[in-house]
């Protein structure tokens, strides 16, 4: 069947193809409606040099004051920030979202971003806060041994407000339903008309009776037989 035929059996059945495009729509809505959602909150968190490294090299403006030491320290701080123990600590407060925290791309400084993900808006964000400020603690934990004008400390570059839905986990099934939902759109009209024809070409063939080629002569010449005899029987009679 080409493709003009394949239009051809859509319209001539185009009830049973509306039907299906209507229940096709309901499915694709509905499984738009019931895909989990996902919520992200983002932040971005810069740290600084210490007071007394700030003061003596560079006039007491720690932006000036960024090195690679720094940078560690950053790196050192996110790995800190993502140890099981403190993503369990963070959950038992109620910051139950995932979250995760990389260095900056394309980033020279020690910058770190945040991205706290959960199903809930508001989860999300709480989530972000509670990792942020446990951040700062975590960094204060890390210097407990140093004398506070020689910490470095940590900044909160931008935070989100509004946690955005991230609709990367809902287009996958979502193309899969639609894909499946415009196959059955087309197929299940052609099978149909494909059966609906073929019984057609089966009722209209005549069944033909097998002719047997052994039948015996006897049986053939039987009625040429029994018709001579009956005009035998009926000569005789009128004689």
């Amino acid at each position: 069947m080409n493709f003009s035929e394949s239009l051809h059996t859509l319209r001539k059945r185009w009830i049973m193809t509306l039907i299906i495009f209507v229940l096709v729509v309901a499915a694709i809505g509905g499984a738009a409606v019931k895909l989990p959602r996902s919520y992200q909150s983002t932040a971005t968190v810069a740290l600084l040099a210490s007071n007394s490294d700030s003061k003596l090299y560079y006039d007491s403006n720690p932006y000036l004051a960024f090195d690679d030491s720094i940078n560690v320290a950053a790196d050192v701080l996110g790995r800190r920030m993502m140890d099981p123990r403190i993503v369990t600590a963070l959950a038992a407060e109620g910051y139950t979202g995932s979250y995760e925290i990389v260095d900056a791309p394309n980033s020279p400084g020690p910058v770190l971003i945040i991205t706290a993900t959960d199903k809930v808006s508001a989860l999300a964000q709480s989530t972000l806060q509670g990792v942020t400020n446990a951040m700062a603690t975590q960094l204060s934990l890390l210097q407990s041994d140093v004398s506070p004008q020689d910490r470095i400390t940590d900044t909160v570059l931008s935070i989100s407000v509004t946690p955005s839905l991230t609709l990367s986990k809902m287009i996958r099934p979502l193309a899969a339903v639609v894909v499946v939902g415009f196959v059955l759109i087309f197929s299940i009209p052609l099978i149909v008309e494909g059966i609906a024809v073929r019984r057609r070409t089966k009722k209209d063939q005549t069944p033909h009776a097998p002719v047997s080629i052994d039948q015996p002569e006897d049986e053939v010449d039987a009625p040429a037989a029994e018709a001579s005899t009956a005009a035998s029987s009926s000569s005789l009679g009128a004689g």
